[in-house]
């Protein structure tokens, strides 16, 4: 599926990642399930000359559903508008090994501090 490389807005990178996600109604129907008519909603959200619009954390749900789907347009048009570098999406693995790694960590500071705490509790204890 041939993707479009830059938008004009972010409603334009928005229907970036409906188009990939198979159209608007599947799209809203991800962010709003319980919504009645989300897919009227989301086209007036898209829409400049109505007043719906969407929420910030709206607009990240959809990033991240992109990013899902190997669609990065709300991302790479945020970060072109702003004036940052083209963002670079995390590896599945490289997510994986951060994730792990501080459990890890978070795993060595119990089994560190769990010995002073028992001594903790035990002083309690004799008072």
């Amino acid at each position: 599926m041939q993707m479009e490389l830059m938008h004009e807005s972010i409603e334009d990178a928005v229907k970036e990642v409906a188009r990939v996600c198979g159209g608007s109604k599947a799209l809203a129907g991800a962010l709003w399930p319980a919504k009645a008519n989300s897919h009227i909603h989301f086209l007036d959200c898209l829409n400049p000359e109505r007043a719906a619009k969407l929420s910030p954390a709206e607009l990240m749900v959809i990033a991240k559903i992109g990013r899902d789907r190997d669609c990065h347009a709300v991302m790479q048009f945020m970060a072109a508008e702003i004036g940052y570098d083209m963002p670079t999406p995390k590896s599945v693995d490289k997510a994986i090994d951060e994730v792990s790694k501080r459990i890890a960590d978070g795993m060595d500071f119990l089994r560190s501090e769990m010995p002073r705490l028992e001594k903790m509790i035990a002083m309690r204890a004799k008072r």
